[in-house]
């Protein structure tokens, strides 16, 4: 579990935004490199969810490039390219590729939203 203050934070969000439905990254998935604290601030909204009575759906990256796969993309970067084509005001938001030794850009979180949501939409039944 999460500190008092971070749960406090994430039923404070949720209350306010009243969603039908919350999607994230799963970090249960083989392949996934989410910090033990990232990974149980993940399950403390989950289990806020549950408790509201809020859908929850989680999709691993796996998940993310099969779907971007169709479009020619699988990497972060071609995925927030593919992004940023379809929603041509995000450009200026592009982040740079990624290079070995240096850390991703702050941006690139938004981007990955974007991917996760597009995935729940095409996933979903």
């Amino acid at each position: 579990m999460c500190s008092r203050k971070s749960k406090a934070f994430i039923e404070k969000i949720i209350d306010e935004l009243q969603p039908d439905v919350v999607i994230l990254e799963d970090p249960s998935a083989k392949n996934s490199r989410k910090r033990e604290r990232v990974r149980k601030l993940i399950k403390d909204v989950v289990l806020t969810c549950n408790d509201k009575d809020i859908n929850v759906y989680q999709y691993s990256r796996e998940h993310i490039q099969n779907v971007f796969e169709q479009f020619g993309k699988t990497t972060k970067y071609g995925i927030a390219v593919s992004i940023s084509e379809w929603f041509p005001k995000l450009k200026s938001q592009l982040p740079r590729p990624w290079k070995l030794g240096h850390s991703e850009q702050h941006h690139q979180g938004m981007f990955d939203a974007i991917s996760l949501g597009m995935t729940h939409y095409y996933l979903r039944d």
